[in-house]
């Protein structure tokens, strides 16, 4: 049984019985297309898929004409394949801005608490607002960017964080910071989700591990050099201006241009399938009510994946140690460090967590070649591990001076900080590419929008956490503004207890990290089988009156019962070894 489908019209019909005669084609080579809509089409300009058994055949059409055509056809795969480049880029270069405009806020602690007279934990309250906010419009930007042109998505995130950024430079008091840090977070939660699932889409699932890798090698450097930029300007006062505050001038800048390269570059691959909203006010609200059921759906679905909750549930307990770890360059400063080598040092560690992020992810790839069902999952695990002898090494193994000097002992501590986060840094890009795999296409924006908001929002609470604990338990006294011509023994203990309330929230919760991956190894493989038929129930976007003209399924009475004769068709069938059977 085979239907003609018309993209102009998007209707079915049954096509001649002489399928030979109809095609006019000299040869026919029938291959299974795995749950993705595949045509082909005529000289005519006609559009037709094949649905054989509940599978969809792609037929590949060989005649002279087309034959003659291969010349236009590199062409074309030439122009995709620049397209590709210039959107990946494109892309890269926003994740480098994001990352630089989240690591700037950390790396000016000391800075912003002296000029604001803060605490360390009124400092991570700012961090709190930002993250809440973003975790919490995270699900936005996600169903949006699965909805509408996720291009245009990023460039306004970019225009929107970069406005506040400059807001934030502004700001005279703490109140004003954590305001203008809310609306920042707005920008990053539309941002990221649309840029992580445009990746997704762009590269197949045997090189996905490496070019989220390559995404968080670029991201990684773009945050090293916003916190080196933002700690060795920040006690200078270039044309007149504080140097924190013209940090968030220059990065909020480079924010807006980033914006304005995104809409010039970058090209949504899903952009010819996205549907228009109507022109008329009623088209609209329909539209409005279509879109509002949908996202439900999406809701429904992603939230009911095993995979998708235990790695957000390790992701929760997984982000609070990175999160707590941006006290590291207030912790170096306090040790003795002149703030051009805490900036080093903290770079370094920065440039070895972006290394590690593409090294991961390409380790991943290998294992998964190997371990097909838990390649990623070793991968990630292993990263985990070596967070327990490396930040106890840090932060309990390396050597203090009780002078206050520490500028002499850069060389040492700048080798722990690099293989740290060469070691540590591979489980984020692996999630990532297992989010890929968990659930189909259609949903990606919303997966990874879910995941910055579940993750962000329990995690962002380390910020704060680090700074009471700092103070209430390990006693941390006076607030920064009172270190500014410190006694050094008070400051180092000062650094000492920030180095331990910040070890606290590094070992536990990475404990509990460790111990939520092992249940991928059980749920990981019946996702990844389930994505695939999930897939196909969204993909054939057909109606039940048509399906019913196959005389193969019943007539439906509600929306429900669609989906299930959808979903019938995406179970896998025997599949014919001869192609003409497919015309008969």
């Amino acid at each position: 049984m085979c239907m003609k489908f018309s993209a102009s019209t998007r209707a079915w019909t049954t096509p001649p019985r002489s399928a030979y005669q109809f095609l006019g084609a000299e040869q026919l080579q029938c291959c299974v297309s795995c749950g993705t809509r595949a045509a082909f089409e005529l000289e005519r300009g006609e559009s037709f898929l094949l649905l054989y058994c509940g599978e969809a055949m792609a037929v590949q059409i060989e005649t002279p004409q087309t034959q003659t055509k291969q010349t236009d056809g590199e062409m074309d795969d030439k122009k995709a394949r620049c397209r590709q480049v210039r959107t990946t880029v494109a892309l890269m270069l926003s994740f480098i801005v994001e990352k630089a405009d989240e690591m700037i806020l950390p790396a000016a602690y000391k800075f912003i608490g002296q000029s604001l007279n803060a605490t360390p934990a009124q400092l991570g309250s700012i961090t709190l607002t930002r993250a809440l906010v973003q975790a919490l419009s995270s699900p936005i930007g996600g169903l949006l960017g699965d909805r509408l042109d996720r291009t245009h998505i990023i460039a306004f995130g970019c225009f929107l964080w970069g406005v506040m950024t400059m807001a934030i430079g502004l700001s005279t008091t703490l109140t004003q910071a954590m305001s203008f840090s809310a609306w920042n977070g707005l920008g990053l939660a539309l941002v990221i989700p649309c840029v992580q699932s445009l990746i997704a889409d762009v590269y197949s699932s045997t090189t996905r591990g490496r070019a989220f890798g390559l995404l968080f090698l670029t991201s990684g450097l773009g945050g090293m050099a916003g916190g080196f930029f933002a700690t060795s300007i920040g006690s200078q006062r270039p044309y007149g201006v504080e140097g924190w505050r013209f940090a968030f001038f220059v990065i909020a800048g480079i924010s807006v241009m980033t914006g304005f390269l995104t809409l010039f570059m970058a090209a949504d691959p899903r952009k010819g399938e996205l549907r228009k909203c109507g022109t008329t006010r009623r088209e609209c609200f329909g539209w409005l009510c279509q879109r509002s059921r949908e996202m439900a759906r999406d809701i429904w679905l992603v939230l009911g994946v095993r995979s998708f909750q235990i790695i957000v549930l390790q992701g929760i307990v997984g982000t609070m140690p990175w999160v707590a770890m941006g006290f590291t360059t207030l912790y170096l400063q306090l040790l003795g460090f002149s703030d051009i080598k805490a900036a080093t040092l903290v770079a370094l560690f920065g440039l070895g967590c972006a290394l590690g992020s593409f090294g991961g992810g390409y380790i991943g790839d290998m294992l998964t070649k190997v371990f097909p069902n838990s390649g990623r999952i070793m991968a990630a695990q292993f990263s985990v591990l070596m967070t327990f002898p490396c930040t106890m090494v840090i932060y309990k193994c390396l050597p203090v001076t009780a002078t206050g000097g520490m500028d002499t002992m850069t060389l040492p501590y700048a080798a722990v900080f690099f293989f740290t986060g060469l070691l540590i840094s591979w489980s984020g890009t692996n999630n990532s590419a297992m989010f890929a795999e968990i659930v189909p296409e259609q949903l990606r924006s919303a997966v990874y929008a879910f995941d910055r908001s579940f993750e962000g929002a329990v995690g962002a609470t380390a910020a704060p956490l680090v700074g009471l604990v700092a103070e209430k338990v390990f006693g941390f006294a006076g607030s920064l503004k009172a270190e500014a011509v410190p006694d050094p023994m008070l400051q180092l203990a000062n650094a000492h207890a920030l180095g331990n309330a910040m070890l606290v929230l590094l070992l536990a919760p990475w404990g509990f990290d460790f111990i939520f991956y092992c249940g991928l190894y059980y749920t990981l493989p019946k996702d990844r089988e389930r994505s695939r038929n999930l897939g196909r129930l969204l993909t054939y976007t057909v109606s039940d009156a048509n399906l019913c003209e196959l005389g193969k399924l019943p007539a439906a009475d509600s929306d429900s019962d669609v989906d299930s004769n959808l979903g019938k068709l995406s179970m896998p069938m025997k599949r014919s070894s001869n192609p003409t059977e497919f015309f008969s």
